[in-house]
C-alpha cells in the first residue's frame, strides 16, 4: 500500500515537472479583471483650500471647521464600468440652517422686462407679483428694521445708421428707474409698477446696470444685504456701448445711439457682454434672483463658432443660472409668479453665499451626471460653463440627524476621467475636483438667545483616481511572409472623434502602439501602404479593458500586404509638318497588344481593344494614352491614310512604334507626318512637342504642370501663333496634365528652344527619359523635337529619387584609308537581367549628330535586342535603365578595319543609379591599305556570361530557450518561476526516493 502511494506521488511530482515545461504564457489568465482606480486624497490647505502637491492622505479624510460646528468630506467610489466613479460630497454642521436670518435690514432693487413679448396679461401678472413682493418685504418683526425698494424697467430701440430710429420713432431708452429709493410699504410702489407699458427690444444688461448704480448710490450704503430681482420672458436682444455701460446715472442708462444688437436675435456680443455684467455684480456681493417667464431658448446666432450657445442652445432658465450665475426660477404659468416673488423675498433675509458649495470638477474628468434629480433646480446643478456643481444647502434636506447635534447632507453625482486626454498618463493618480469649498453661516445660540454669529469658507480633502494602458503590437509582411517597413497605421474611438494614434511599421515589420489608454473600443485600420503596395482595407476592432486588449488582428496578429499591380501606359500622339501637310486631316492609327501571347481585351484609358486591336482617328495636335496597361504589355503602332507623307516615329526614320510597356512608365509613339507643298522655295519648318506623364503610386494623374517654352529665331524672341502655342515676346506658357501634350507646328528651322516645368514640388523630374530637367534644343527641317516631361512621386516608404541609369555610346573613324564619305556603321544592344538573361526595357534615347543635332524620344529595346546605326562623330544615349542591368553592346558592321572598345567589359557594362556609362567603339581603317577584315565575331557562339548564385537567406532555426519568458513579456513571470522550482524539486525527491528504495531493497 505504502508503494503505491509513493508511486501516486511520484506521479504527482513528474505531472509538476510537466506542466513547469510549458512556457507560462500559455496559462495565463484572460483579461477584463476589474482593478481598484482609486487612490489616496489630496490634503486641502484649511486657510485657502490649496492642494498638497502629491496624494498622500488616507484614513480619515474630513476636514472640521469653527470648532467642530461644520465638518466636510468628500468620497470616491468605482461606477459601473472603467473610469466611471462616484463622488460623494458630505457637509455634517450643528447650525440650523433653515432658521439662519443674516441682516434685518435689506435693499432690493425690482427689475421688469418691459419689451414688445411681454403681452397685457404676463405684464399685469408681473405687475401684481411685484406688488407682493412689496408686501411680503415690508414684513419684519423688528421695527427698527429698514426695507427699501426701487423699481426699474428695460426694454430699447436703437438708433439705426444716419442718425435715423427704429420704426421710424425716436428710439426708446435702453432702462430707466420708475420708483426711485422708498420704504418698501409706501403706496407710491404701486403706483410706479402700474405706470409700465410693454415698448422694444430686451435690453437686460442696461436694466442690471441701473439696478447695480441704484444699489451702490448713498440712499443705502448702510445696508449690506443687497438684492436685484430680474424678471424676463425672452432672450436678450440688445447689449450696450462700452460708454453706456460706464455710467452711473441712477435715473436712466444706455440713449438710442448707444444700444447694440439686432433686437430681435441673440448674437455672440450681447449675449457675453450681458453674462460679463452679470458676473462683475455678483463679484460685488449683490444677490441676483432670476424669474424667467415662458419657454423661449436663448441661442448664439452668430460670431465665435467655438461658443458654447451656438452650438446648442439653454432655456433662458439655465442660462440665467449657469451662464449669469443667478439664483434662478421657471415660470411657465403666469399665475405662480407671486409665490415665486414671495418666495424670493423669503430668501433674501438669508445671506445670500451662506451654506453654498462650489465643486469644480477635476482637468482630466468629465462630469457624468447626477446620481438623483432634484426637487428643486436651484438646489443642485451643474455649470457647463464653469464646469463646476453648485450646490445650495439652504434648499437641500439633511439625510439624517445624529444623536450629538449634527444635521449630515449628502450630493453624489458620477464623473469620468478623460483616458483619451493629450496630458494623460498610465498610473498616474489625477485629482477628482479642483478646490472644493463650501461657504457658511453659524449662529450659536444659548437659551434661545444669540451669543456668536460665525462665518466662513469650509474646504475639503480631494479625491483621486488612476487609469490603465495597454500596448498593441503586431506584424506587418507581404505575400512572401517577409518584414514589411513603412505601412503606417491609425487607431481610432467612437468615445472621442479628435482623438487617434499612428504607428508605422520598421524593418523588422512591427508596428508598435505604445500605451493605448484603456477603458475604450478602437478600431484600427491600414492609414498608407509602402510604395508599391496596395493598402489593406479591413478595419480591426479592439477592446483595451483595465490595462488588458482583446480582439484579433489579421491571421495569426499579422497583417499581409498585396503589391500593387505593375502598370504602365501607351501614348500616341500626331504631329505634322511641311507647307503641304493639312492639319485637319485624319490619320488612323491600329494599336495591336498582347500579353503573355493573348489578345488584349477591354477599354485602357481612351483606347478599346477588341481582340488585340484598337483603332482610332488622330489629327494633327491630338493624342490618345491607353493608360493602366500591364506591365509586359507587347504593342505594335501603325498608321494608315498616309499617302504622300513622310512618316517619322519618335524622330527616327521609323514608321511603326513597337515596344513592351514597361511599370511606372509611360511609352512615347510620336508620329509626325511631313508634306512639302512642291514650292522650292517654301522655307524649312519643324515642330516641337511638349508631353506629360506621371508614374509612382504618390503621383498625382489630376495635377496641372506649368510649363513655359522660351523660343529664339536668329537671336529675336519668336511672336505669334504656332499649332497649341501661342508666343509673346518669345515665350508661351500653358499646363498640362498626365497624358497631355501640345505641339508649336510650322516653327521655322533654327528656331533655338527652351522648356521648363514649374509646380513640381515633391516630384522627381526627368526629360526624355534623362536627368536633365529641362529641355533645350534648335528645330530642324522637317522633324518633330520631342521634350517628353515625366514627374516621378513615391507614395509611401521606400524613399524618393530615381534609381535609373543610362549608357551613351559613341561612334570614332580613324586612318587615312577610311572612307571619304560618312556612312553608317550598325549596332546592336541588349538588355540583360543580374543573371544574365535578356529581358525586356523601356527607354529614352538622345541621338546627337556629328554637327551636333539632337533627336530623342521613347523605345523598348525586346528581349531580341535593339539595332540602330551611328556615323563617325555621333553618339546614342539610352536612359532610364533600372540600375543592376547588364547593357550587351556589338557592331554588327564588318568592313576594312580593326574595332577597339572602351568602357566594356567581356562586351558587356553594369548600369549603376543615376550615372550614365560611357562606351566608344574606334574603327581603324589604317594608314595603308594592307590588312584584311577581321574575324567577325559569331555572338552566337561566344561562350555565356557566367553569372553569380544568389545566395539563400539562411533560415533562423528555433533556440531551446526560445519559449521561455523574456526581458518585457507580458507573462506571468511569477507563475513561471514556482512551476520551474516545483520541477526542480520533482527532480531532487525522485533521486533521493530512488536512492533510498535500493538501498532498502539490497537489505
Amino acid at each position: 500500500m505504502k508503494h503505491i502511494k509513493r508511486q501516486f506521488i511520484y506521479f504527482l511530482l513528474c505531472l509538476v515537472m510537466v506542466v513547469g515545461i510549458f512556457p507560462a504564457n500559455v496559462l495565463a489568465l484572460g483579461a477584463g479583471t476589474p482593478t481598484n482606480q482609486t487612490g489616496n486624497h489630496w490634503a486641502a490647505d484649511s486657510m485657502m483650500g490649496v492642494l498638497a502637491v502629491t496624494p498622500e492622505l488616507t484614513g480619515n479624510t474630513s476636514k472640521s471647521y469653527a470648532d467642530g460646528w461644520v465638518l466636510t468630506d468628500k468620497t470616491i467610489s468605482a461606477g459601473t464600468n472603467e473610469n466611471e466613479f462616484l463622488i460623494t460630497l458630505d457637509v455634517r454642521t450643528k447650525a440650523e440652517i433653515e432658521n439662519i436670518v443674516f441682516s434685518e435690514d435689506a435693499a432690493a432693487v425690482i427689475v421688469i422686462d418691459l419689451s414688445n413679448s411681454m403681452t397685457e396679461q404676463r405684464l399685469a401678472n408681473a405687475k401684481s407679483a411685484a406688488l407682493a413682493f412689496a408686501g411680503k418685504f415690508a414684513e419684519t418683526e423688528n421695527t427698527d428694521a429698514i426695507r427699501k425698494i426701487a423699481i426699474v424697467g428695460f426694454s430699447g430701440a436703437k438708433m439705426k445708421k444716419g442718425g435715423h430710429f427704429d420704426e421710424g420713432n425716436n428710439g426708446i431708452t435702453a432702462a430707466r428707474t420708475y420708483q426711485a429709493w422708498t420704504n418698501a410699504s409706501d403706496a407710491s410702489i404701486s403706483s410706479a409698477i402700474n405706470r409700465m407699458q410693454a415698448d422694444g427690444g430686451t435690453c437686460l444688461q442696461a436694466g442690471l446696470i441701473l439696478a447695480k448704480n441704484l444699489l451702490n448710490s448713498d440712499e443705502v450704503s448702510g445696508i449690506a444685504n443687497k438684492n436685484i430681482i430680474v424678471l424676463t420672458d425672452g432672450k436678450p436682444t440688445y447689449h450696450l456701448s462700452s460708454t453706456a455701460q460706464a455710467s452711473t446715472s441712477t435715473a436712466a442708462v444706455g440713449e438710442p445711439d448707444q444700444i447694440l444688437g439686432s433686437g430681435s436675435e441673440t448674437n455672440h456680443d450681447t449675449h457675453t457682454s450681458t453674462e460679463n455684467t452679470a458676473k462683475s455684480i455678483l463679484k460685488t456681493g449683490i444677490n441676483v434672483y432670476g424669474v424667467y417667464l415662458g419657454a423661449d431658448r436663448v441661442q448664439c446666432s452668430n460670431g465665435d463658432r467655438n461658443c458654447k450657445l451656438h452650438e446648442q442652445s439653454k432655456t433662458g432658465v439655465n442660462w440665467l443660472r449657469e451662464n449669469c450665475g443667478f439664483i434662478t426660477y421657471a415660470a411657465s404659468e403666469v399665475d405662480n409668479l407671486s409665490l415665486i416673488f414671495q418666495s424670493i423675498s423669503e430668501l433674501i433675509e438669508l445671506q445670500a453665499k451662506a451654506w453654498i458649495a462650489d465643486d469644480p470638477i477635476g482637468e482630466m474628468f468629465a462630469f457624468d451626471g447626477f446620481v438623483n434629480t432634484p426637487a428643486d433646480a436651484n438646489e443642485y446643478f451643474y455649470n457647463s460653463t464653469d464646469d463646476k456643481v453648485i450646490w445650495n444647502l439652504r434648499m437641500a434636506t439633511p439625510v439624517y440627524k445624529t444623536e450629538d447635534g449634527y444635521s449630515i447632507y449628502q450630493l453624489t453625482y458620477k464623473v469620468k476621467l478623460n483616458t483619451l486626454d493629450s496630458g494623460y498618463t498610465e498610473g498616474t493618480y489625477y485629482p477628482a475636483n479642483g478646490i472644493t469649498s463650501v461657504s457658511y453661516l453659524i449662529e450659536q445660540t444659548t437659551q434661545d438667545e444669540t451669543s456668536a454669529i460665525e462665518s466662513g469658507t469650509a474646504y475639503f480633502n480631494v479625491p483621486s483616481a488612476k487609469g490603465y494602458a495597454a500596448d498593441i503590437t503586431f506584424n506587418k509582411v507581404d505575400e512572401q511572409n517577409s518584414p514589411l517597413a513603412g505601412a503606417e497605421f491609425i487607431l481610432t474611438t467612437a468615445d472621442d472623434s479628435n482623438w487617434s494614434m499612428t504607428a508605422t511599421s520598421g524593418s523588422d515589420g512591427v508596428v508598435l502602439f505604445e500605451d493605448v489608454p484603456s477603458g475604450h473600443t478602437y478600431m484600427l485600420k491600414e492609414n498608407s501602404a509602402p510604395r508599391d503596395f496596395i493598402k489593406s482595407d479591413t478595419t480591426y476592432t479592439l477592446i483595451v479593458s483595465y490595462g488588458e486588449l482583446s480582439g484579433s488582428i489579421g491571421t495569426n496578429n499579422t497583417v499581409v500586404n498585396s503589391p500593387e499591380p505593375q502598370n504602365g501606359s501607351l501614348t500616341v500622339s500626331k504631329t505634322v509638318s511641311g507647307s503641304g501637310a493639312d492639319s485637319t486631316k485624319d490619320f488612323t492609327f491600329t494599336v495591336d497588344a498582347e500579353i503573355g501571347g493573348e489578345a488584349l481585351t477591354g477599354t485602357y484609358g481612351d483606347m478599346a481593344f477588341n481582340n488585340g486591336s484598337a483603332v482610332f482617328t488622330l489629327k494633327a495636335g491630338e493624342n490618345k494614352t491607353a493608360s493602366n496597361l500591364p506591365a509586359g504589355t507587347e504593342y505594335t503602332v501603325t498608321e494608315s491614310d498616309n499617302d504622300g507623307y513622310t512618316v517619322t516615329v519618335n524622330g527616327t526614320r521609323s514608321t511603326i512604334a513597337k515596344g513592351t510597356v514597361a511599370a511606372n512608365t509611360n511609352a512615347e509613339a510620336a508620329f509626325n507626318n511631313y508634306k512639302d507643298g512642291g514650292n522650292i522655295s517654301d522655307p524649312e519648318y519643324g515642330s516641337l512637342t511638349v508631353s506629360k506623364t506621371v508614374s509612382g503610386s504618390g503621383a498625382d494623374s489630376t495635377k496641372n504642370f506649368t510649363f513655359t517654352v522660351d523660343a529664339m529665331l536668329d537671336g529675336e524672341a519668336l511672336t505669334g501663333t504656332y499649332g497649341d502655342m501661342a508666343f509673346d515676346n518669345g515665350s508661351a506658357v500653358f499646363t498640362l496634365k498626365a497624358g497631355e501634350n501640345k505641339t508649336a507646328s510650322n516653327l521655322p528651322a533654327g528656331t533655338e528652344y527652351t522648356v521648363t516645368e514649374s509646380d513640381n514640388d515633391g516630384y522627381t523630374v526627368t526629360v526624355n527619359g534623362t536627368s536633365e530637367t529641362t529641355a533645350k534644343g534648335k528645330i530642324t527641317a522637317n522633324n518633330a523635337a520631342i521634350a517628353a516631361f515625366n514627374n516621378y512621386k513615391s507614395g509611401g516608404g521606400g524613399g524618393g529619387g530615381n534609381p535609373d541609369g543610362s549608357i551613351k555610346i559613341t561612334k570614332t573613324v580613324t586612318g587615312n584609308n577610311a572612307p571619304t564619305e560618312s556612312i553608317d556603321y550598325e549596332f546592336k544592344v541588349w538588355v540583360q537581367n543580374s543573371s544574365g538573361n535578356p529581358v525586356s526595357e523601356s527607354v529614352y534615347y538622345k541621338i546627337v549628330e556629328a554637327d551636333k543635332k539632337a533627336s530623342s524620344g521613347s523605345l523598348t529595346i525586346g528581349t531580341d535586342g535593339y539595332t540602330f546605326k551611328l556615323k563617325d562623330g555621333e553618339s546614342i544615349t539610352f536612359s532610364s535603365i533600372t540600375s543592376g542591368r547588364r547593357i550587351e553592346a556589338t557592331e554588327i558592321s564588318t568592313v576594312d578595319f580593326n574595332t577597339n572598345t572602351s568602357g566594356l567589359t567581356d562586351g558587356i557594362c553594369v548600369i549603376s543609379s543615376n550615372t550614365t556609362k560611357a562606351v566608344e567603339f574606334i574603327n581603324d581603317y589604317g594608314n595603308t591599305n594592307a590588312g584584311g577584315d577581321p574575324d567577325p565575331v559569331d555572338s552566337d557562339s561566344a561562350e555565356p556570361i557566367p553569372t553569380e548564385p544568389i545566395p539563400t537567406e539562411p533560415a533562423n532555426p528555433n533556440r531551446p530557450l526560445d519559449n521561455t519568458p523574456q526581458t518585457g513579456d507580458s507573462v506571468n513571470i511569477d507563475l513561471w518561476l514556482v512551476l520551474t522550482s516545483l520541477s526542480l524539486l520533482g527532480i531532487i525527491t525522485l533521486v533521493f526516493e530512488r536512492k533510498r528504495y535500493k538501498t532498502q531493497k539490497n537489505r
